[in-house]
């Protein structure tokens, strides 16, 4: 039975659970908000060189603050949904859970970053994706986003892309060294918006061509 199923609350958007948060320190009180989202996250050895790429790139253009560590550089594939610093209720993330994990296993994704992009008016430095990695990573966002809705949630969608650096204030389009890494999982998160964490609440594989489902989606 799916949960949105079990949980029997029409929009899934009123919980009396609250979701089990990582204890972060806070002294400043900076902590904004709580956004839930799906992402792709590269594994650990491809994000070290990812980030190595990074460094050149900041180091070029001078900048020195706002860069993504390696173990936050993630490829977004829906925003789901912000929550007020106070409450994180369970019935939203334990939807998005089940949601996944009824949802059929998909290939293995081949992704080469060419090229960095920048906006001052975003404040972000991304790196942008090779176009056969950007169709693929769609249509994965795309069929998750229909078990979203199915389970009454409203998920939001950009064009895949990473981000290297925020608090930009420059505008530069340039290529870059290419990095190749494949996607082998996508991810759960919830961002602490402000503490600069991230909440891992779960993964799921993406298989090769040549793998068949064994068991449950991983932790």
């Amino acid at each position: 039975m799916c949960m949105r199923e079990q949980l029997g609350l029409p929009g899934l958007e009123v919980s009396e659970e609250a979701f089990e948060l990582d204890p972060v320190g806070d002294p400043h009180g900076r902590l904004m908000s709580y956004d839930h989202y799906r992402a792709i996250a590269p594994p650990t050895e491809d994000a070290r060189r990812i980030d190595s790429v990074a460094g050149q790139v900041c180091r070029q253009y001078g900048l020195a603050k706002g860069r993504q560590s390696a173990d936050r550089l993630h490829v977004t594939l829906l925003a789901i949904e912000s929550f007020q610093p106070d409450f994180v209720p369970r019935a939203p993330i334990g939807a998005v859970i089940n949601a996944a994990s009824c949802a059929a296993p998909r290939f293995g994704i081949t992704i080469t970053i060419n090229r960095i992009s920048a906006s001052s008016r975003t404040g972000a430095l991304v790196f942008c994706l090779d176009e056969p990695a950007t169709r693929r990573i769609t249509a994965l966002r795309n069929s998750l986003a229909v078990a979203l809705r199915k389970a009454g949630l409203k998920p939001q969608a950009s064009k895949p892309h990473m981000t290297a650096l925020y608090g930009c204030a420059l505008d530069a389009k340039q290529p870059i060294e290419s990095v190749q890494w494949t996607a082998s999982r996508f991810v759960l998160l919830l961002s602490h918006v402000g503490l600069s964490h991230h909440q891992w609440i779960r993964e799921w594989p993406l298989l090769g061509p040549s793998q068949s489902v064994t068991g449950g989606p991983g932790n």
